[in-house]
């Protein structure tokens, strides 16, 4: 485990060092965390400031006590808003077809898993297709930045296959709208006054897992194929 630097080391401290190990996958969902005897003896903390660190993680949802038995971490909830699934997604296999008027959303929902792999040997394998509407400069940063860190990342680390491409749309309508791995779709009206993750929790999501998600995502489905096959 990476101990936090030597010092003054309190809860959070060792709580966070404990879901860095989490998320990196040294615990992974249904192991057990070390004791409170064991943090004590690695951090030189009392058993106090042990006790609040698991307690911390328990709050947080990565972990569940169990009388007699120990600390073990949860398995990850379910993504619910489209941050949470491209976020999730992206640690395997993304595709995702969107309007540019997400693509404040999208540059939100990429910025971790972007770090992670510019700062890492993580092989990933992620397609990106955005449609430009013209006339929108804000969202038009968003794009660009995508397009750049796509371009580095293409560059630092050739095993992985990264694509990102653009084509420039009329303007249709302030709804933006995007559908991941063909399975599931957002839409919803692109507010640039409401912070990133408040707007996110307002889109309408359609799962094709479902009947009514599938009548619901296939009509967009046609429709950015048909956008791709138009020349340009």
């Amino acid at each position: 485990m990476n101990e936090p630097s030597r010092g003054r080391i309190g809860a959070s401290d060792i709580a966070a060092a404990l879901k860095a190990e989490i998320e990196g996958g040294t615990y992974k969902p249904g192991d057990k965390l070390p004791s409170q005897s064991q943090l004590m003896r690695l951090f030189s903390v009392a058993r106090g400031t042990a006790f609040q660190a698991i307690a911390v993680l328990r709050e947080e949802g990565l972990a569940t006590s169990r009388s007699g038995s120990g600390v073990y971490v949860n398995e990850p909830p379910e993504p619910h808003t489209l941050i949470d699934l491209i976020e999730a997604t992206a640690q395997d296999r993304l595709e995702l077809d969107a309007l540019a008027t997400s693509a404040r959303v999208i540059a939100e929902a990429m910025r971790r898993p972007i770090a992670h792999a510019l700062n890492s040997d993580q092989t990933v394998d992620w397609s990106i297709r955005l449609l430009r509407t013209q006339g929108l400069e804000p969202e038009d940063r968003y794009a660009d930045r995508l397009q750049d860190d796509f371009a580095e990342l293409a560059s630092l680390n050739p095993a992985s296959h990264v694509s990102f491409l653009v084509r420039v749309v009329p303007p249709s309508s302030q709804f933006g709208f995007a559908i991941v791995n063909n399975s599931h779709a957002y839409v919803g009206l692109s507010d640039d006054s409401r912070p990133v993750k408040v707007m996110v929790r307002g889109l309408l999501h359609a799962d094709a897992s479902t009947s009514r998600g599938l009548e619901q995502l296939t009509p967009l489905r046609n429709w950015f194929d048909h956008m791709w096959q138009q020349p340009d």
